[in-house]
């Protein structure tokens, strides 16, 4: 069920953020990578075997969508969730703080590997302001992470309340 709830949601966000949003005047350039919070939400609970589909899921529908070298969202969700799981094994994750500055740090971890890849990151800088983004993600993107988070409990919830019909 988290790869359908979780591929449909990277599918959805990856849709508005290459196609809605850049279409939008005064938005392109607050927008950041919104499929970052998904990935950092994926992360912060359930098992590794279970989760690492969505998260390259996630990165696949990104690769159909985008200008970037196949394979570039791929490898990057899929480095950025192992962290995440590597990282929730040292400190708690779940505070909205910590949330705050992984996504930023995955951000960051985007425009670098854009650097190191395709070598457009300051032209990317300058088209749409690091720093802006960097505040929409700290605001925005940890709302995002707590709503996914919500509504996967919920979810699971109901599911749990489910019983076979004979």
């Amino acid at each position: 069920m988290t790869l359908i709830i979780y591929g449909l949601l990277g599918l959805l966000t990856t849709t508005a953020r290459s196609t809605l949003a850049l279409h939008l005047s005064g938005m392109s350039g607050l927008l950041f990578d919104l499929n970052i919070p998904l990935i950092v939400a994926l992360g912060m609970s359930g098992t590794f075997k279970r989760r690492l589909p969505a998260a390259l899921l996630i990165g696949f529908w990104a690769d159909c969508l985008s200008v970037a070298p196949f394979g570039f969202y791929i490898a990057l969700y899929g480095w950025f969730f192992a962290s995440i799981r590597g990282l929730g094994m040292l400190i708690q994750i779940d505070r909205a703080l910590v949330v705050g500055f992984i996504l930023v740090a995955g951000i960051l971890l985007e425009y670098l590997s854009g650097f190191i890849f395709a070598l457009q990151v300051s032209q990317r800088i300058q088209q749409f302001g690091l720093g802006m983004q960097l505040l929409w993600a700290i605001i925005f993107g940890t709302l995002i992470v707590m709503i996914a988070r919500y509504g996967e409990r919920i979810f699971q919830q109901q599911m749990n309340k489910i019983e076979p019909v004979d």
